[in-house]
């Protein structure tokens, strides 16, 4: 697609980070502290088709606790919040809970859940926002079953 637009004048700014971030052994430091191929939310053998479907599409594709998971002073989620709401990204507002717990969504049944998903429509009838809106419109896609 890029191909196909006209060409434009001039060259793009370097970057530029300011101290740490700009040191690229840091990164190194924070994957290693932060980033893991092994799942959040461990299931014990034989769990259900479903349920590990579910955490596939929550923690792979979704990566809902990107958004819903507060986050420490490096940046990275604090799993042992998961889920449980956090200051919204873009600096403004409050990404809810949305654990099974209280303060979350334990008075969601099933079909609320996978209701909102598809229609953006809580059960209570107020509607999805924010950064959700983009997110909300690719979990419509998702098939049924999902």
């Amino acid at each position: 697609f890029l191909k196909t637009l006209p060409a434009t004048a001039g060259k793009a700014a370097g970057n530029s980070l300011d101290f740490p971030f700009n040191v690229r052994r840091g990164i190194g430091l924070w994957k290693l502290l932060y980033l893991s191929d092994q799942p959040v939310v461990a299931f014990p053998e034989g769990t259900p088709d479903p349920v590990m479907a579910g955490r596939y599409l929550v923690e792979g594709p979704g990566h809902c606790g990107e958004c819903h998971t507060p986050r420490d002073l490096a940046g990275g989620t604090k799993k042992n919040e998961w889920m449980a709401g956090a200051v919204a990204a873009e600096g403004n507002g409050v990404v809810p809970n949305i654990t099974s717990g209280e303060g979350g969504l334990a008075e969601w049944s099933e079909a609320d859940i996978a209701n909102y998903l598809e229609t953006g429509f809580t059960p209570d009838f107020d509607s999805v926002g924010g950064a959700m809106v983009d997110v909300q419109r690719n979990m419509a896609e998702l098939t049924p079953q999902d």
